[in-house]
């Protein structure tokens, strides 16, 4: 029988985030077995990483891609194909880089279109769409104009970290907060490094309904 502590932690709905593009396919089939044995609700990988995938992942986990990774540099037609391969290859949820060189550059009309054209492609074909932003890089009121933008074009759940980089649970989640104070109505899911058991304290103190790890020792923290 679970203690109220345990009980708490399985009710967290728990995310995996797989993007090492060193790993061959002989060395993801071992780690599926380990996400197919835990309480975990959505993977995500990269592209190249699909089709092993969804060979081997349990159907009852969502299967889902990263898409322009890791820097959001590549142009929507681009992106848009990149996105129609990765549904044809399995996957059942999309994250979408924003585009740094259209924010930068202040392009927000080619932003909207991005948003808008991709929302419309994920839509028709039934797979759930997010956005990914780095909050390291932009400005605060970058990234609440572009929260804005997302909910206009009802894409209402985002990240706020691409996962590329080592990101501290504790500036990522007073991020989250100011984000979410000034933008409500955005879901955004964390998903900074957690490492240890005191990162796991921080993450039940806080409340959160869901978190994305990137790793499956990481994910262990939530089940031991």
């Amino acid at each position: 029988m679970y203690d109220l502590q345990t009980l708490s932690l399985h009710i967290m709905i728990i995310e995996l985030q797989i993007v090492d593009e060193s790993l061959s396919n002989k060395e993801i089939r071992p780690l599926i077995d380990k996400i197919n044995n835990r309480i975990i609700s959505k993977v995500s990988v990269l592209p190249c990483h699909l089709p092993v995938f969804k060979k081997y992942l349990s159907k009852d986990i969502k299967l889902s891609t990263i898409i322009d990774f890791p820097f959001g540099i590549l142009s929507t037609e681009s992106r848009k194909s990149l996105i129609q391969n990765a549904i044809k290859n399995g996957a059942k949820s999309i994250e979408v880089l924003c585009p740094s060189y259209m924010i930068v550059n202040k392009l927000y009309t080619q932003l909207k279109n991005d948003m808008s054209e991709i929302y419309e492609l994920c839509t028709e074909s039934q797979v759930d769409v997010s956005y990914v932003l780095e909050y390291r890089t932009y400005t605060y009121d970058s990234l609440y104009k572009i929260c804005k933008m997302l909910l206009l074009h009802q894409i209402n759940s985002i990240y706020i970290s691409t996962g590329y980089k080592i990101d501290d649970m504790y500036d990522h989640l007073i991020a989250m907060t100011m984000i979410q104070k000034k933008i409500p109505d955005i879901n955004i899911v964390p998903n900074a490094n957690v490492f240890n058991k005191n990162h796991q304290k921080v993450i039940k103190m806080a409340n959160l309904s869901t978190i994305r790890v990137n790793s499956i020792h990481a994910a262990e923290l939530f089940f031991n």
